[in-house]
Protein backbone atom coordinates (compact mmCIF):
# COMPACT_ATOMS: atom_id res chain seq x y z
CA UNK A 1 0.00 0.00 0.00
CA UNK A 2 1.19 3.51 -0.62
CA UNK A 3 0.19 6.71 1.04
CA UNK A 4 -1.44 7.21 4.36
CA UNK A 5 -3.51 4.46 5.98
CA UNK A 6 -7.06 5.45 6.76
CA UNK A 7 -8.91 3.29 9.24
CA UNK A 8 -11.39 3.57 12.02
CA UNK A 9 -10.22 3.25 15.64
CA UNK A 10 -10.60 -0.05 17.47
CA UNK A 11 -14.30 -0.61 17.47
CA UNK A 12 -14.82 -4.16 18.56
CA UNK A 13 -13.64 -5.98 21.65
CA UNK A 14 -13.85 -9.72 22.14
CA UNK A 15 -12.75 -11.71 25.17
CA UNK A 16 -11.31 -14.99 23.93
CA UNK A 17 -10.36 -17.81 26.29
CA UNK A 18 -7.42 -19.94 25.19
CA UNK A 19 -5.43 -22.49 27.21
CA UNK A 20 -6.86 -21.22 30.49
CA UNK A 21 -6.00 -17.57 29.83
CA UNK A 22 -8.46 -14.86 28.79
CA UNK A 23 -7.30 -12.61 25.97
CA UNK A 24 -8.79 -9.29 24.87
CA UNK A 25 -8.94 -8.89 21.10
CA UNK A 26 -9.67 -5.39 19.76
CA UNK A 27 -10.14 -4.72 16.06
CA UNK A 28 -9.95 -1.49 14.07
CA UNK A 29 -11.43 -1.40 10.57
CA UNK A 30 -10.77 0.17 7.20
CA UNK A 31 -13.61 2.40 5.90
CA UNK A 32 -14.97 -0.59 3.91
CA UNK A 33 -15.44 -2.52 7.19
CA UNK A 34 -12.63 -5.03 6.71
CA UNK A 35 -10.22 -5.49 9.62
CA UNK A 36 -7.21 -3.13 9.56
CA UNK A 37 -5.54 -3.67 12.90
CA UNK A 38 -5.70 -6.13 15.76
CA UNK A 39 -4.66 -5.67 19.37
CA UNK A 40 -4.33 -8.74 21.59
CA UNK A 41 -3.51 -8.78 25.31
CA UNK A 42 -4.25 -10.88 28.35
CA UNK A 43 -5.00 -10.27 32.00
CA UNK A 44 -1.40 -10.93 33.05
CA UNK A 45 0.22 -7.85 31.54
CA UNK A 46 3.91 -8.22 30.80
CA UNK A 47 4.19 -11.98 31.12
CA UNK A 48 5.48 -14.14 28.26
CA UNK A 49 2.06 -15.02 26.86
CA UNK A 50 0.96 -11.37 26.95
CA UNK A 51 4.10 -10.22 25.12
CA UNK A 52 3.66 -12.95 22.49
CA UNK A 53 -0.01 -12.02 22.06
CA UNK A 54 0.77 -8.31 21.67
CA UNK A 55 3.48 -9.07 19.11
CA UNK A 56 1.07 -11.35 17.23
CA UNK A 57 -1.45 -8.51 17.05
CA UNK A 58 1.20 -6.25 15.53
CA UNK A 59 2.12 -8.87 12.93
CA UNK A 60 -1.53 -9.55 12.03
CA UNK A 61 -2.06 -5.78 11.68
CA UNK A 62 0.94 -5.40 9.38
CA UNK A 63 -0.34 -8.25 7.20
CA UNK A 64 -3.79 -6.68 6.97
CA UNK A 65 -2.41 -3.22 6.23
CA UNK A 66 -0.31 -4.63 3.40
CA UNK A 67 -3.26 -6.29 1.70
CA UNK A 68 -3.25 -9.81 3.12
CA UNK A 69 -6.88 -10.91 3.68
CA UNK A 70 -7.83 -12.24 7.13
CA UNK A 71 -8.94 -15.48 5.42
CA UNK A 72 -5.41 -16.03 4.09
CA UNK A 73 -3.95 -15.53 7.56
CA UNK A 74 -6.55 -17.94 8.99
CA UNK A 75 -5.57 -20.64 6.49
CA UNK A 76 -1.84 -20.13 7.13
CA UNK A 77 -1.79 -20.51 10.91
CA UNK A 78 -1.41 -23.82 12.74
CA UNK A 79 -4.63 -25.75 13.35
CA UNK A 80 -5.50 -28.92 15.25
CA UNK A 81 -6.89 -31.96 13.42
CA UNK A 82 -10.45 -30.74 14.18
CA UNK A 83 -9.58 -27.35 12.56
CA UNK A 84 -9.65 -25.54 15.91
CA UNK A 85 -6.93 -23.03 16.65
CA UNK A 86 -3.64 -24.37 17.99
CA UNK A 87 -2.58 -21.00 19.41
CA UNK A 88 -3.84 -17.59 20.39
CA UNK A 89 -3.31 -16.16 16.89
CA UNK A 90 -5.76 -18.67 15.46
CA UNK A 91 -8.17 -18.16 18.35
CA UNK A 92 -8.08 -14.39 17.82
CA UNK A 93 -8.62 -14.72 14.07
CA UNK A 94 -11.49 -17.15 14.68
CA UNK A 95 -13.05 -14.67 17.13
CA UNK A 96 -12.80 -11.91 14.51
CA UNK A 97 -14.25 -14.12 11.77
CA UNK A 98 -17.13 -15.43 13.89
CA UNK A 99 -18.31 -12.09 15.25
CA UNK A 100 -19.23 -8.68 13.97
CA UNK A 101 -15.59 -7.65 14.45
Amino acid sequence: MNGELHYLPASCLETTPFAGVYYKVSVGHFPDGSPAEVFISNHKAGNDSDVAARDAGILISLCLQHGCPIETIARAITRNSDDSASGIVGAAIDAIASSSC
